[in-house]
């Protein structure tokens, strides 16, 4: 899983990285989720792909009103 800024510019460098084209790509808008405890909003792209041996998942976040993804990278590096 990589969280990336841009996706379509992502997509771009992964599939020129590793030749591997998105097999599936959405969004997924302002589903209502629970993170610590509380509700939030959220609204998300994501692409994924995948060959035999090696699968990637990119993740942009387009809005959201708690910061889940920075407190993913702080905690877990």
């Amino acid at each position: 899983m990589v969280m990336v800024n841009g996706i379509s510019s992502a997509i771009g460098h992964h599939v020129a990285l590793l030749n591997i084209h998105p097999g599936y790509r959405t969004k997924i808008v302002s589903r209502r989720i629970h993170y610590r405890e509380r509700p939030v909003d959220l609204k998300l792209e994501i692409a994924a792909g995948c060959s035999k041996s090696l699968q990637f998942e990119l993740i942009q976040v387009i809005r959201r009103d708690t910061k889940i993804d920075t407190d993913l990278i702080d905690n877990r590096g």
